[in-house]
Parts: structure tokens; C-alpha cells; sequence
């Protein structure tokens, strides 16, 4: 049962919600009290609806969606992953693992016809886990550059083997935080070999680096033969690999780690995963289709984000090479979303005697966003609005430009736990919305850390937050399909427990509006 307060504090979201009242009906450029007070159900609350993989039944099911309409929820979000189920639970509940597969399509089915019947919004979230990514797409998964280094005193002659790059410290880090991350890719691709003397090397970095020669027709079967002038050295072997990260809580059949999050910098990626996976999940919704489509916040990882390509589009672009400016490129410490949103700022590793480091470094950014807004959301964008389905997303923590990347989807989104759900950072999807011209803007509300509720006055602020910056669509995260643990405990995604198969850490990241869960 829901919990009574939180009924209250919902129904006072809603105001109302009159579904007579028509979005035609409404004028957008004057205020009305009495519009305010008896919205339509289009801005009513909406809740996020977290399923323990595909391990849902048409009863539970049903029931479920008819308490979300007495609660007062006018839509709901379907996201299938597996966050905080225990390892007993795998091994004696195989239908957790198994989004995807056939019956999943049908339970998802019936939800979906089941909200339209009791007149329901339904949104889904695009895949199982988060970054999006999905089983057999590791030629289309995330990848990056990675440089090894040898230090060199000269002069000197130097003959012997290319330096190796060792597994980054960010892999570890993540996985502290999120396991997300099936260790170092040993299948690297040599890309460049470059030269720089080290003309200044403090304690921290950057350090500055003269000019930098090429050295690639140097190598021989691994075998870099050079002079090295007087002076300090060091010799960068540049290779591209794959990141190997993995959707998070992703409950696909088979392991965590048989699945791999797309490459967000190549448009193969997300139609690899239209193609082999999501797909197949709106065409078994076809007769219930649902209202959008929603991607979360993109915590991606990479020491230096990468794709097929990048390279020559940056010479076609920019107008020049980028090859014998990669040492500039590296961030120190590299560049996990998880790690470095816990830092006070990046720095580069390097920096050059004059403005080429930052320089190479913005262009180098500049394309990344241009090629992920293009490749990655316009094509999905595309290919939804060929479906009839809209677009929702948070496009915070991503490579393009926040603002623009917002104005891209049908129903910019927010969240009240990246930048501590700050009322400056809230505006940006609204101010986003306003300026595309977009009717909704919505947020992930009622996030907490380390909490396992909240007061009614605290869900007051929260949501007088939301909409005094700009924010008409409060999504409530969220509902925990009614699932028991082996052990007979109710399942909630954000209350990690010791014996978890997976979660996000050692503190709680929501709160639970169901009073028998533990």
C-alpha cells in the first residue's frame, strides 16, 4: 500500500489534473490561477517504474497499474534492470535475466495495453540498465585512445619495443562506484607514435611539452629505432581499444558483462541496438505503442572517448591533423562520468609551449559534441518519430553541448541528484524547452542520498523547486515492482544490500514510499 503522506503530497502535484481540460485550451503566455489549480492530466505526476528484470506477471502487473491511477499518477516509465537483487536471487529466478526474450515482450505487452486501457501515459526506458548498450554489439561498442609513455635521456640512440599502456586507474575507480567496467581491453590498435622533449615537468600536472615529431615510420614489427636529441624526452604509442563498459544493472540474458554500452560518437552503435535489441520491443507494443521513449543521464566512461573515423572527420572539419596533437587531448586521471563528477576539477595532462595544447583540446571537443548530437540523438530521434513515439531525455553528462542537446528531444528532462538538483542546473532544461519551443519539460524528483524517506515538507521543496524553475512534469523516482527477495524481504533497486549481485553503492539513492519494505 502507499504510503498515506505521499498520497497527499501527490494529489497536491496534480492540483486536480482535469483530464476535460485540454492543451488546446490553454494560453501559454498568461498565468491562470485557476488552471494552476486543475491542470490537465498531461502535467500530472508521473512515476518511474523500475521492474526486477523480466520477472513480471500479468496479475502483478495489472494491480500495480491500477494502484498508480488511485495513487493519482498520470503516466508512468518502464525501466527493466536487476539493481540490488541478491545472488540468491539470480540463481533461483532465471526470468530476471531474460529482457528480451519473448515472454518479456508479452508482460511488457500487457503493461503497456493494460496503462492505455486505464488511461495511463506509458513511457520506457531505451534498454535494460544504464548507458544504454545491449548484448552483441561489442564492434559497435564504446571506444577510446589510450597513450603509453617512455621517458628517454639524450642524446642518445634508442632501439627497442614500443611502450605498453597499463589498465588506468579510472577502471577501478568506476567499478568502486558503479561496477560498470569488465576490466582493460588487450585488443589494442596502434594508431600513432610521436616524440616530444619535456621542456617543464612540476609535481602536478600539466606538464609542457616542446615540439612533437612523428615517429610512426620509425617502428619496425614493434621496434621503435630513434635518435633522441640532447634533452629530455618522452615517446607516446597512442592505441584504440574498447572501453569494454557495460550497462549497468542491465538484466539481459547471460552475464553483466556479456553486454556492452554503445558507441554514443557513432550512429552504428545506436542502430546496432535498434537493430539487435529495442526494436523488438516498440514492434511488440505496436497496438499500445507507448507516449516516448526516455534515455538517461549519460554516464560514460573512456580515457580519451574516441571512434572509427574521428580522426579524418577532425582534419575534414578542422583543417588540420590531430595525430601529432594527442598528447594534448589526455585529461589526467582520464575521463569516467563516475570518478570525475566527484572531482573539484580535470586537468590536462599536458600543455604545450604556446596555445596548440588548448587549442586541439576545444576543436577536439567541439567535433565530439557536433558528432554526438548528430550520430547519437538525432538518429534515434529520427528513427523514433518515424514510430509516432517521442524523444525524452537527460542529457546531462554526455559529450554535446547541454543546452543544445536538451533542445533536442521532444521532452527535455532534469534531475534532482546531478549537481545536488541545484535550481540553476534545473533551469537549463527549461530554459532549453523555451527556447526549442518545447511544450513539456520534465524532472527526476524525490532523489535522495542515503535516505530511506522523506517529509511531506521536503517533498513540497522539492517540487516547488521544480516548478519555480520552469519544470511542468515531476517524474517520481519511483515504484518498485512488488518482488520478494529469497529470504521474503520486498525488493527496492536503490537499498543495496550486502548479498546484492549489483548496486549502486553503499548508500541509498532514493527513497521508498512502500512502509513494509526493509
Amino acid at each position: 500500500m502507499l504510503r498515506a503522506p505521499f498520497i497527499a503530497v501527490l494529489v497536491l502535484a496534480c492540483l486536480g489534473c482535469n483530464e476535460s481540460t485540454r492543451a488546446s485550451a490553454i494560453n501559454d503566455d498568461a498565468f491562470s490561477p485557476a488552471l494552476f489549480a486543475n491542470p490537465p492530466s498531461e502535467f500530472g505526476p508521473q512515476t518511474r517504474w523500475w521492474w526486477p528484470g523480466a520477472s513480471v506477471d500479468d496479475a502483478g502487473l495489472g494491480d500495480q497499474l491500477r494502484q498508480f491511477v488511485e495513487a493519482g499518477y498520470s503516466a508512468i516509465e518502464i525501466q527493466p534492470f536487476m539493481s540490488a537483487l541478491t545472488n540468491a536471487d539470480l540463481d533461483e529466478d532465471p526470468r530476471i535475466r531474460a529482457v528480451g526474450d519473448a515472454t518479456f515482450l508479452e508482460r511488457l505487452r500487457t503493461a503497456a495495453c493494460t496503462a492505455q486501457e486505464l488511461g495511463l501515459h506509458w513511457d520506457i526506458t531505451l534498454g535494460s540498465g544504464w548507458s544504454t548498450g545491449g548484448v552483441g554489439i561489442d564492434d559497435d561498442g564504446a571506444r577510446q585512445l589510450i597513450a603509453a609513455e617512455l621517458t628517454l635521456e639524450g642524446p642518445s640512440s634508442y632501439s627497442g619495443p614500443l611502450p605498453y599502456p597499463d589498465p588506468p586507474a579510472w577502471i577501478e575507480g568506476t567499478n568502486r562506484i558503479v561496477p560498470a567496467i569488465d576490466g582493460f581491453d588487450q585488443e589494442l590498435r596502434l594508431v600513432s607514435v610521436l616524440g616530444a622533449e619535456v621542456a617543464d615537468e612540476p609535481e602536478n600536472p600539466p606538464a609542457t611539452l616542446g615540439d612533437v615529431v612523428e615517429l610512426a615510420d620509425q617502428v619496425q614489427d614493434g621496434t621503435l629505432g630513434w635518435e633522441v636529441p640532447a634533452g629530455t624526452h618522452r615517446i607516446f604509442a597512442v592505441y584504440e581499444n574498447r572501453t569494454r563498459h557495460f550497462p549497468a544493472g542491465g538484466a539481459y540474458p547471460g552475464e553483466l558483462e556479456d553486454a556492452r554500452v554503445i558507441d554514443h560518437l557513432d550512429r552504428r552503435g545506436v542502430e546496432a541496438f535498434l537493430d539487435s535489441e529495442f526494436g523488438a520491443w516498440l514492434e511488440a507494443v505496436s497496438d499500445c505503442p507507448p507516449r516516448a521513449v526516455f534515455v538517461d543521464s549519460f554516464e560514460l566512461v573512456g580515457e580519451l572517448p574516441w571512434t572509427a573515423g574521428f580522426g579524418a572527420d577532425f582534419e575534414t572539419s578542422l583543417g588540420y591533423e590531430i595525430d601529432p596533437l594527442l598528447p594534448f587531448l589526455f585529461l589526467e586521471g582520464g575521463e569516467s562520468e563516475y570518478v570525475n563528477i566527484l572531482r573539484a576539477e580535470t586537468v590536462a595532462r599536458y600543455q604545450a609551449t604556446d596555445d596548440r595544447g588548448a587549442r586541439v583540446r576545444e576543436d577536439y571537443e567541439a567535433l565530439r559534441s557536433a558528432r554526438f548530437s548528430q550520430e547519437l540523438i538525432e538518429t534515434l530521434r529520427i528513427w523514433l518519430q518515424d514510430r509516432g513515439v517521442e524523444l525524452r531525455l537527460q542529457a546531462h553528462g554526455g559529450y554535446a553541448d547541454i543546452l543544445d542537446a536538451y533542445a533536442m528531444a521532444d521532452v527535455p528532462e532534469s534531475e534532482g541528484l546531478y549537481a545536488g538538483g541545484s535550481y540553476d542546473f534545473l533551469r537549463l532544461s527549461a530554459s532549453a524547452a523555451h527556447v526549442g519551443g518545447k511544450r513539456y519539460v520534465s524532472s527526476e524528483t524525490f532523489v535522495s542520498v542515503g535516505r530511506l524517506e522523506l517529509t511531506e515538507q521536503e517533498t513540497r521543496i522539492l517540487m516547488g523547486r521544480a516548478f519555480s524553475a520552469g519544470i511542468n512534469r515531476l517524474v517520481h523516482h519511483g515504484n518498485a515492482y512488488r518482488y520478494l527477495h529469497q529470504d521474503g524481504q520486498r525488493w527496492f533497486p536503490f537499498h543495496p544490500r550486502d548479498d546484492s549481485a549489483f548496486s549502486t553503492g553503499p548508500v541509498d539513492l532514493s527513497f521508498d514510499i512502500h512502509p513494509d519494505a526493509v
